[in-house]
């Protein structure tokens, strides 16, 4: 198992055998290659070099995307790698240590990092190293605060700048209705800072109390952290959905507008410069914020409207209209947009080009669509889908492709092929 485990972690990402795409290219290519250290974590995965590190049935699992190979982070002899109150497995949460789940997995610096949210309530940072020994907690977050339960927030990515990790933790307040229905009373969101050298932890932000309060979006640029913040600021015992059973209706039956003006709803955009500490809130309506690379936040318009905006919220701009949804992707420093034309049926892929603020287009015309899974810092994990409104992951094809290149209109990749469907 060692020597499994250690020949996986040490396989570096080869173009040998690979293949090169080569489609229209932008007209300026500078700055395509990332300056800064910038990883967004999911509750789920992240992913390094060619490797996949990722929750699988509760525990820790490595994924080599390349030949397949699959591995817990766990050393010891003889493991069946399996969780339970019982188990004494490095990947999987111990009881004896207190640990109820996982969360946001990610390497750094050759080390496995991971959340855990404890049996009391607690949310610990924890690191070992990649196959789970010499583990040890980083820090550990107790909030607190009366009659309030506190979770990593996992609905948006945990973001790691360099030693830097910054994440949103909830607190709740709630209750039980008579027919066993729960309730959010009150809510509070909580940003963080931690520093993964060094071992601490820092508050930057508290939202205050509301009925409740979500994010719906969370982006780094340039020393700057951005969140779209959504406030109740009414509750819904005082509007006709008063039952939880019945507010699954509410957002059925009403416009997002209409929901925002029954509670009294305000959208903001919390702007945190991480250099002079200064923090500001922006009023956004009904738009909602996509993506943020340099001074430029991305909003997208129900009618089909994509605008930016500069860090002040003013400088309004049109960048781009289409009839469909689009997909917007932050990746790293960069901005990767997607859209289906429907006239040409086909997939179109653009960058953001910083320097001429405007989209340039990648030329790539497939009879497939790119989705991006994950990146690393230099790979692209992506899946090729077929051009209709929904297949099984067995018609899905992969690949890995070089980050740097694909952002020049060139698709320079290696198939990876059949072993990853049955990724769980």
């Amino acid at each position: 198992m060692k020597k499994k485990l250690a020949l996986l972690l040490a396989l570096l990402f080869f173009l040998s055998g690979c293949s090169i795409i080569e489609r229209g290219k932008g007209a300026n290519d500078k700055g395509l290659k990332d300056t800064t250290d910038i990883q967004y974590i999911s509750s789920y995965s992240s992913m390094y070099d060619s490797t996949l590190v990722k929750k699988s049935n509760g525990g820790l699992l490595f994924v080599d995307l390349v030949n397949g190979v699959k591995v817990y982070a766990c050393n010891q002899p003889g493991c069946q790698h399996t969780g339970g109150e019982d188990s004494n497995c490095l990947a999987f949460p111990n009881k004896k240590r207190g640990d109820h789940s996982f969360t946001h997995p990610f390497v750094y610096k050759n080390q496995l990092y991971y959340f855990s949210e404890t049996y009391e309530g607690k949310i610990r940072l924890n690191r070992s190293e990649l196959d789970g020994s010499n583990y040890t907690i980083v820090y550990e977050q107790d909030l607190d605060r009366v009659d309030f339960e506190q979770d990593i927030y996992i609905f948006v990515d945990a973001i790691r700048v360099e030693n830097k990790l910054y994440y949103w933790i909830k607190e709740t307040k709630t209750s039980m209705t008579d027919d066993g229905w729960q309730k959010t009373d009150a809510a509070i969101l909580e940003l963080f800072e931690g520093d993964l050298d060094t071992g601490k932890c820092r508050k930057l932000i508290d939202t205050g109390e509301y009925f409740d309060v979500e994010i719906k979006g969370f982006y780094y640029s340039d020393q700057v952290l951005y969140s779209q913040l959504w406030k109740q600021n009414k509750s819904w015992d005082d509007t006709p959905y008063a039952e939880p059973s019945k507010q699954v209706d509410a957002w059925r039956e009403l416009s997002y507008e209409g929901i925002n003006e029954m509670l009294a709803a305000s959208s903001n955009v919390s702007i945190y410069h991480l250099d002079s500490e200064e923090h500001q809130l922006k009023e956004v309506g009904n738009m909602f914020l996509l993506g943020v690379v340099k001074d430029r936040l991305f909003f997208w318009y129900s009618e089909g409207v994509l605008k930016t905006f500069d860090s002040n919220m003013e400088n309004e701009q049109l960048v781009f209209t289409c009839e469909t949804d689009i997909q917007l992707y932050n990746i790293g420093d960069k901005i990767l947009l997607k859209y289906f034309d429907i006239h040409l049926n086909t997939g179109l892929y653009y960058r953001w080009d910083t320097e001429e603020e405007e989209f340039i287009d990648l030329g790539y015309r497939e009879d497939y669509s790119l989705l991006i899974l994950d990146y690393s810092k230099d790979k692209l994990w992506i899946a090729l889908t077929p051009m209709k409104q929904s297949s099984s992951s067995s018609e899905w094809h992969y690949i890995l492709a070089d980050k740097e290149d694909f952002f020049k209109g060139k698709l320079n990749y290696i198939k990876i092929e059949d072993h990853l469907t049955d990724i769980d």
